[in-house]
């Protein structure tokens, strides 16, 4: 995803691009983005896949070969049952480290990290959510719920606020 400052448009992805851009240990993609599932003969498109470093080698210019470090899906009508459901399944199977969830009917944002080959739910302290594979990164629960994400500029300040804290 390229961010232009001149556009509105600011999703939860424009954090991973500030954050790969202060910190560049991996890298984004958005969906209509495929991630080859080989092993279990599925493609799938999640709304984001964070891909760090270890596994660049596994990405093309038109796809993942094998599972993102990170999966983000933002929950729809359309999508509960393969969100919670399937693509839970699917991405466990895989080896996805993390898989979120982003539930805007619910009001609801899950974590889940692949332990021993399971996810397991993690909780956020302080409506903030941190994760091992990203430093210092700290996920605001409140935002990924708003209607309206903060303006670029306050992106960019509060990502590189979080890299410069000791």
């Amino acid at each position: 995803m390229t961010i232009h400052p001149v556009t509105d448009y600011i999703s939860e992805a424009t954090y991973f691009d500030a954050y790969f851009s202060f910190n560049p240990i991996g890298e984004i993609r958005e969906d209509p983005f495929v991630m080859r599932l080989a092993e279990l003969k599925r493609n799938r498109q999640p709304d984001i896949m964070v891909i760090l470093s270890d596994n660049l080698d596994k990405l093309t210019e038109t796809y993942l070969d094998g599972a993102a470090d990170i999966c983000v899906e933002v929950v729809s009508d359309a999508s509960v049952e393969t969100d919670r459901g399937t693509k839970f399944t699917e991405y466990q199977k895989a080896g996805v480290k993390e898989y979120w969830l982003i539930d805007p009917i619910s009001e609801e944002v899950l974590f889940y990290r692949l332990v021993d080959g399971v996810y397991k739910a993690q909780s956020a302290e302080n409506d903030r959510y941190r994760t091992q594979l990203l430093p210092k990164l700290e996920i605001k629960l409140n935002q990924l719920l708003s209607d309206k994400f903060p303006n670029l500029r306050a992106v960019l300040d509060d990502v590189k606020a979080m890299l410069d804290k000791e």
